[in-house]
């Protein structure tokens, strides 16, 4: 821009220039008795350079470098050859002047000096650039706000997909709402949208395929495991020698630890089948904590633990909304964890005990133990599969922790289903751990 102003400033300036230069040409004239001369007075000499902002100054010299007329001090350019004007900026009387020198050669040779200050033309150039200026600022505002909205808009698609990916768990694979790239300006982004769900739809597919590998393989192994369990007792009852009875002991014992293996994979393949299919009605939690304790009594007794409940004298009842066969499986579950890994020395005695409490606006059911509890790990950690504590004991003919590590696995899920809170933590002001779930309570 700067560029363009000054080159057609300049072109304007010095075409005026010239035209003084070639008018004060033709009126240098010859004669025997004078010889070269300006043939001009003073005041045509003021008419003819006159120009209301600018002093002009000129001069002529001969060829041989005379002065004819003029100002002595303003000459001409000294590479000045034929009749081409020479262009040259200069200072004349502490001014700054633009000079233009024009070589004549008729009637003999001479050259014309025209010099003039450049005020005015400078003057020219900042209205010129501020004129300029401040539309193109404007325009390129204008541009730049213009394409930053496009981008914008573009990119706003593309942010909802983000947002939209970024705000789901693992679990949800659901597919993206097409609403989001429906608007896209752009197919890539459309095209991406359609991508994600596709690549989730193959997640999906997997995930399923695992859930029925593990469901049929678990369902498959009851059959074997059943016809392997009654021939060791049948061998157990008919056998008298101890080397015999004893495998026959330790292949019970494989067969009820691979037994509860299967039962926890079906339990786990029945909760992720059931997410959306199991219904929740009220339910009153005192008579399934007191059918639990019942289940369990003989098992405890056995393995010579303080086994109860308490909280099943309030009044009037706990009522929660719920799922019975899956409340069942969290106290079996939980009861299960208590019993493998809540013995401690076998000096000591050993207390699992079921809890309920009315908090108001809702209630707590928890299992209760005397063991170690789970150390300092996050306890969300025992949350997952397969993973199990690493206190594993045996005394007095009792197994502590010979457990899968999938009971609060499958505890975890079930509480999703029901819309309760699982929660681990130690168990206070005694040792041990309580596994407690809460349930919203709702009329």
């Amino acid at each position: 821009m700067i560029g363009f102003a000054y080159y057609f400033v300049t072109q304007a300036y010095d075409r005026s220039l010239l035209d003084d230069a070639y008018a004060l040409s033709a009126q240098v004239r010859t004669d025997a008795d004078v010889g070269l001369h300006l043939n001009l007075t003073d005041a045509e000499m003021g008419s003819v350079l006159f120009d209301q902002s600018e002093s002009n100054y000129f001069s002529i010299w001969r060829a041989s470098g005379g002065l004819v007329a003029g100002h002595a001090a303003l000459r001409p350019a000294s590479d000045l050859e034929g009749v081409v004007p020479k262009w040259t900026d200069g200072v004349y009387f502490g001014q700054s002047v633009r000079i233009v020198s024009l070589a004549r050669t008729k009637p003999e040779g001479y050259a014309v000096v025209v010099a003039q200050t450049t005020a005015s033309r400078n003057r020219m150039l900042k209205h010129l650039l501020l004129a300029g200026l401040l539309p193109q600022a404007i325009l390129l505002f204008l541009l730049a706000w213009w394409l930053s909205r496009q981008v914008r808009l573009d990119l706003a698609p593309l942010s909802d997909l983000q947002k939209a990916v970024e705000g789901r768990d693992a679990a949800d694979l659901r597919h993206i709402p097409s609403q989001l790239t429906d608007l896209a300006r752009t197919a890539d982004i459309e095209h991406l949208g359609l991508a994600v769900n596709s690549l989730f739809d193959r997640l999906q597919l997997g995930i399923q395929a695992q859930r029925e590998f593990s469901g049929n393989v678990a369902h498959e192994l009851r059959t074997p495991l059943s016809g392997i369990r009654l021939q060791a007792e049948h061998a157990l009852t008919l056998s008298t020698e101890i080397p015999v009875k004893a495998r026959m002991n330790k292949l019970l014992a494989g067969v009820d630890h691979a037994s509860h293996l299967v039962d926890q994979l079906l339990a786990l393949a029945f909760a992720d089948e059931a997410e959306h299919t199991v219904p929740l009605v009220r339910l009153e939690l005192t008579e399934v904590v007191r059918e639990a304790v019942l289940r369990h009594l003989p098992r405890a007794d056995a393995l010579v633990v303080d086994f109860g409940a308490e909280g099943l004298d309030i009044v009037g009842g706990v009522y929660v909304w719920g799922h019975r066969v899956l409340i069942d499986a969290v106290l079996d579950n939980l009861i299960d964890n208590a019993f493998r890994y809540g013995l401690l020395e076998m000096d000591r005695k050993v207390t699992v005990s079921i809890s309920l409490e009315d908090e108001g606006s809702a209630a707590r059911l928890a299992v209760l133990d005397g063991g170690s509890g789970l150390g300092e790990q996050n306890v969300d950690f025992y949350k997952s599969r397969w993973v199990q504590a690493n206190d594993r004991r045996q005394f007095d003919g009792r197994i502590s922790g010979a457990g899968v590590g999938l009971g609060l696995a499958i505890v975890a899920r079930y509480a999703e289903l029901l819309c309760a809170e699982f929660a681990l933590a130690p168990r206070l002001p005694q040792d041990g751990l309580s596994a407690s779930l809460l349930f919203s309570l709702r009329s």
